[in-house]
């Protein structure tokens, strides 16, 4: 974070305020701020409970078929209709929300125009919501230099792979053994996702061998992972459960087509199908990996 600002503009002004007040409050406060037009056409990170709540509420509205708030994405013109609808619910709508607090529905609406009057005054693309808050936030600005630079998804699919995994350092071995396969034309982000399925692609061995791409499919789908949306952990999913030898059903595959486009979809098969591969001839051992190399490149 290299600039900052507090104005007095929480919960408790917004939601006794008009939305003129709101707009005009919020303008006089940011005009000084010029820096605040370098977020045009990036994302506003929204941390706090309201905005959550906001994010849960078109969660529900949608009916989105993976409801995991971290990394939620609420395009601009969303806010200010979920503002609109917060504001015409009765105790008993509310109670049929999930995660979503009487108290926090009278905030909605005056929090649902902030967010919106941002929006317009910085230009930015969309709003991107974050389970964590202050206290993560704390503990991040604890740690080494080191560790805040490492990729935090892929820091954590290394610590499950270390409890779950029989050889724990085998994922970033099986992702090297497999560039030759991929690396040319692939796409930085679907480089880092398939790394996240090498470290993931033994965590489910313990698990009845039927029930095995069932277990790995949960780990990804509802693992509380970061840096992950809900594309790219359908993704995930879908590698894994292939990497077990499943078949995606039809109710899964349903799923994944609200989420992930018929390319997304066969990249991840092909992520799966060569972990899986390479996992069952070499039994997980890195040594018979090395021996098979040029298997993997005549497979291709």
């Amino acid at each position: 974070m290299f600039e900052r600002l507090s104005i007095p503009m929480g919960s408790f002004v917004t939601g006794a305020a008009t939305e003129e007040a709101i707009r005009a409050s919020l303008a006089r406060a940011l005009k000084p701020y010029s820096w605040l037009q370098d977020a045009r056409d990036k994302s506003i990170y929204a941390v706090g409970g309201t905005w959550r709540a906001l994010a849960h509420l078109d969660m529900h509205e949608t009916s989105h078929p993976l409801p995991i708030l971290h990394q939620y994405r609420l395009p601009p013109d969303r806010p200010l209709a979920l503002g609109a609808i917060a504001s015409r619910l009765d105790k008993r709508r509310v109670k049929l929300i999930p995660n979503v607090s009487e108290r926090r529905v009278a905030a909605m609406p005056g929090a649902a125009v902030a967010l919106d009057a941002l929006l317009l005054l910085t230009g930015a693309r969309d709003v991107i919501i974050s389970a964590h808050g202050v206290r993560e936030g704390l503990l991040f600005s604890r740690l080494s230099p080191e560790e805040r630079a490492e990729d935090p998804l892929l820091a954590a699919c290394r610590q499950e792979a270390g409890e779950e995994s029989r050889f724990h350092s085998n994922g970033d071995r099986l992702m090297d053994w497999l560039d030759p396969v991929f690396v040319e034309g692939e796409d930085p982000l679907d480089r880092r996702l398939r790394h996240a399925a090498c470290l993931l692609s033994d965590v489910a061995w313990r698990g009845h061998p039927d029930f095995r791409a069932e277990r790995a499919l949960d780990a990804s789908l509802y693992g509380n992972w970061v840096g992950i949306d809900a594309r790219e952990r359908m993704m995930l999913g879908i590698a894994l459960f292939v990497c077990y030898g499943g078949a995606p059903p039809v109710a899964l595959l349903d799923m994944a087509a609200k989420l992930c486009t018929p390319d997304d979809l066969q990249i991840a098969r092909t992520w799966g199908w060569r972990c899986g591969w390479a996992n069952a001839c070499a039994a997980a051992r890195f040594r018979c990996w090395r021996a098979r190399r040029c298997i993997a490149m005549a497979a291709v």
